[in-house]
């Protein structure tokens, strides 16, 4: 095994006390435990997934989201093209 060091919050570090006294267990094996179950977990493979467990937790704000995306870009792309063209041509040195 290898030794691993966390920080928790004092109300972790309590509540994995209490919860390992409860069960006769140790801390370390409860964490293994938690990290054990977390790893089997598979992980989104694409965004669709990763959206779909990101709703799962709570309400996504994606609404209007491609068109400010486009809009951004369009900005972006006028703020350029603006740039370039009020540039001053720089003389050749000789």
């Amino acid at each position: 095994m290898n030794r691993t060091q966390i920080y928790l919050t004092e109300a972790q570090a309590a509540a994995l006390d209490a919860r390992a006294k409860a069960l006769g267990r140790t801390r370390s094996d409860l964490i293994r435990e938690a990290v054990d179950a977390w790893l089997d977990k598979p992980m989104p493979k694409t965004g669709a997934a990763l959206l779909a467990a990101l709703e799962k937790i709570g309400p996504l704000k994606l609404e209007g989201f491609e068109e400010s995306r486009k809009a951004m870009w369009r900005d972006y792309e006028a703020a350029l093209t603006a740039k370039v063209s009020t540039t001053p041509a720089r003389r050749k040195r000789r």
